[in-house]
């Protein structure tokens, strides 16, 4: 019954956040980056906000005064790979942006390695090496705005694995929908002062604040709230795995919508990440775990 409650988080999760990156893809287009991601998060930090009230019955400034510190580091964390999401799709797209992101998991295992004195094996060592390769792949035709594409999504990749790290710890002891709440509130005036310090404030048509404020809340508010959830009923490593897939998600939405798919070196490229993340976070055991839990 576990499994089953966690599985239908994560494949919530999955489908929520994976909506993102379109509509970022999308709304780069005609609007500054900078003021899109500070109405992407007023939004997402009003309806998170809201739910932790009406769902959780909780009060939110209480959360915020105990876990300020708390706050504002989870805030300035996801400010900056925020930034550099956004930054990376509009370059590259959200399908290979959200393939080469696959590369947190990576970044993780050294966290683990490093933090926690994990040993590295060849298993991982290997996986390691086929994500690089498929990395190296997408960029086969060395264009300078793909490759400073997959430069600035694989920084975004490093710093995102560092929140999910910080993430983990926090929701052992911070209910997942306060969390939520926590990382959009507190995010907002790191993303106020860059917008304001780059001169990016401005106004936007009606259509694309509605946009905004629908992807947000899909995304940012409903998805991560799913994902915390699941977190607190599935181990780590399984929900992992089974995350990994988000990418062929992406890419199915990129088609039904911008009717766009990734060259074929691109696509290889890609799989090869996931495969490759899916070998060296993983280990066998740990596989067949996360494809019962699918096959339930």
């Amino acid at each position: 019954m576990k499994d089953n409650k966690g599985l239908l988080y994560l494949m919530l999760s999955g489908l929520f956040i994976s909506t993102s990156p379109l509509f970022a893809q999308h709304l780069v287009k005609s609007v500054p980056v900078q003021m899109l991601m500070l109405l992407w998060f007023v939004s997402a930090a009003a309806v998170s906000t809201a739910i932790v009230v009406i769902y959780q019955k909780l009060n939110p400034l209480t959360y915020f005064k105990n876990n300020w510190k708390e706050g504002l580091i989870l805030g300035f964390v996801n400010a900056l790979a925020t930034g550099l999401w956004f930054t990376s799709i509009s370059l590259i797209g959200a399908s290979l942006t959200t393939f080469l992101l696959r590369f947190m998991t990576i970044f993780l295992i050294g966290f683990g390695i490093i933090f926690l004195r994990e040993r590295l094996g060849i298993q991982e060592i290997i996986g390691a090496i086929i994500a690089i390769a498929g990395a190296f792949l997408i960029n086969f035709e060395t264009d300078n705005l793909l490759i400073s594409g997959t430069l600035i999504a694989l920084l975004a990749a490093f710093v995102i694995a560092v929140q999910e790290f910080i993430g983990k710890i926090y929701v052992a002891r911070i209910k997942p929908v306060a969390l939520t709440s926590m990382r959009t509130v507190f995010t907002l005036p790191f993303l106020l002062v860059f917008a304001a310090a780059t001169g990016s404030i401005s106004t936007v048509s009606s259509g694309n604040l509605t946009l905004i404020i629908i992807g947000s809340t899909l995304s940012a508010a409903i998805g991560f709230i799913f994902w915390y959830k699941a977190l607190e009923t599935t181990d780590v490593s399984k929900a992992a795995i089974i995350r990994t897939l988000d990418p062929f998600i992406v890419l199915a939405y990129a088609f039904m919508i911008f009717r766009t798919t990734p060259n074929i070196p691109e696509l290889i490229g890609g799989t090869l990440i996931v495969a490759g993340v899916i070998l060296s976070e993983l280990k066998l055991g740990k596989v067949k775990d996360a494809l019962k839990i699918l096959s339930l």
